[in-house]
C-alpha cells in the first residue's frame, strides 16, 4: 500500500510545503517533493486538498492550483488567479476540472486547458436561513475581537479584510467576484458555508459544507446528507460513503442509494471515533483499501506538546478500530490535509 500525503507546516507559517509517498507496510518514505509558495512569502497551511486521476496528481495551495506527474513526483504546471481564496480541494472529471474555492463560498469550474468556465454559488439556498445568519453574525464579532487583541495570528498573510463580508455574500453571491480587486490577499473567515471537499460521483458532484454539517449535490442544488459534524473530507468506496467529522473526530459511513431520481445517500452503517479526545488531533484525510481505512490526523492550535504532530493512522474497515498507526517526521510538518491511495503508480 502506497499513500500520499499533502502536508503543512501547521502550527507555525513557512515559505515552503510537502508532498510524501509512504509505502505502509515498511513505513518508509518512497518520494518527496518540497513546493515554494510563489504568491505568499509564508503561510502555516501548506498543500490543500489533492486528487489523483489516470497518474496524474492535482494539488492546491490556498491560492495555486498544481499538476504533478507521478512516480517520482515532478512538477508539471502552476496556476493561479485573482479570484482564488482559500482553496480547500480540486478534482478532475472526464471534461473539467473543479475548485473549491472555500473563502468565496463557491465552486469554480475550469475546462482541461485551465480556462475558467463558470462559478458555482452555493450560498443560495442557505440565506433563507435566520439561525445561520444570527450566527455568522456572532462568529464575525468573535473573529473580530479576537483580531482586536491580537489572538489572530495565523492569517496575517491576508492583509485586507472586508467588512461585513458575510451578509454581502449573503445579499448577492457575486459581490467580490464583481471587481478588480485581488481576492487571494483577503480574509473572509468566518465563511457562510466553508466548502470543503469535491466529491465526483456520475454525472454529479458534491460538495461538503464544513460550517451546516452537510453534503449537497451540485448539480441538483439540494442536500443529500446531514447531521455530519463538520465534514472535511468523503470517498465513495463499494456502494459506501465515508466522511470525516473533523469537529468530533469520528469517522461516519453511510450506504450509497441508486434511483431513478439520481444517487442519494441512505441510512447509516457505522459512526466511530478514532482518537478518545479531540484535542489528540484534527481529523482530516482519507483513503479507503478493500480491507482497510487510512485517515489523517492533524495537531491542532494551542495542542499539547505531546500532540504537536501529523499522524496516520489505519483503522479496519468494516470495525473501525485502530490496527496501526505512522509519526510524520517533523520536518514535513505537523498538517496534513490529504490521504490519497497512489498504490497502482508506486507498484
Amino acid at each position: 500500500m502506497k499513500l500520499l500525503l499533502t502536508l503543512g507546516p501547521g502550527l507555525k507559517p513557512d515559505s515552503q510545503c510537502h508532498i510524501l509517498v509512504v509505502d505502509w507496510k515498511k513505513k518508509a518514505i518512497v518520494d518527496t517533493y518540497r513546493f515554494q509558495h510563489n504568491v505568499y512569502h509564508q503561510t502555516h497551511k501548506g498543500f490543500a486538498g489533492a486528487s489523483h486521476n489516470n497518474g496524474r496528481l492535482l494539488a492546491a495551495t490556498e491560492v495555486e492550483l498544481l499538476e504533478f506527474d507521478l512516480a517520482p513526483l515532478r512538477l508539471c504546471a502552476s496556476h493561479t488567479y485573482p479570484f482564488l481564496n482559500d482553496v480547500h480541494h480540486i478534482v478532475e472529471t472526464a471534461n473539467r476540472i473543479w475548485v473549491c474555492n472555500t473563502g468565496l463560498d463557491c465552486v469554480e469550474e475550469f475546462d482541461k486547458s485551465w480556462q475558467w468556465v463558470t462559478t458555482h454559488h452555493l450560498i443560495r439556498p442557505f440565506a433563507r436561513r435566520p439561525r445561520r445568519i444570527a450566527e455568522l453574525m456572532i462568529l464575525d464579532a468573535r473573529k473580530s475581537w479576537k483580531r482586536l487583541r491580537g489572538k489572530y495570528e495565523y492569517y496575517t498573510h491576508l492583509t485586507k479584510r472586508p467588512p461585513f463580508r458575510n451578509i454581502r455574500k449573503l445579499c448577492r453571491q457575486d459581490a467580490y467576484r464583481r471587481g478588480r480587486s485581488d481576492l487571494r490577499v483577503m480574509d473572509f473567515r468566518p465563511h457562510v458555508l466553508h466548502p470543503n471537499h469535491l466529491l465526483p460521483i456520475g454525472d454529479d458532484l458534491w460538495v461538503t459544507l464544513w460550517q451546516t454539517g452537510e453534503i449537497i449535490s451540485l448539480q441538483r442544488g439540494r442536500v443529500v446528507a446531514s447531521h455530519l459534524g463538520r465534514p472535511h473530507d468523503g470517498i465513495i468506496a463499494g456502494n459506501q460513503l465515508f466522511v470525516t467529522d473533523c469537529k468530533t473526530n469520528q469517522v461516519i459511513v453511510h450506504e450509497i442509494e441508486y434511483r431513478q431520481s439520481g444517487i442519494d445517500v441512505g441510512c447509516r452503517v457505522s459512526r466511530c471515533a478514532v482518537t478518545e479526545n479531540v484535542s489528540e488531533g484534527f481529523l482530516r484525510g482519507i483513503a479507503v483499501q478493500a480491507e482497510s481505512v487510512f485517515v489523517g490526523l492533524t495537531a491542532r492550535r494551542g495542542s499539547s506538546r505531546k500532540h504537536q504532530t501529523a499522524r496516520v493512522i489505519e483503522l479496519e474497515r468494516r470495525s473501525l478500530q485502530i490496527l496501526d498507526e505512522w509519526v510524520v517526521p517533523l520536518q514535513y510538518g505537523r498538517h496534513i490535509f490529504s490521504v490519497v491511495n497512489v498504490t497502482d503508480d508506486y507498484a
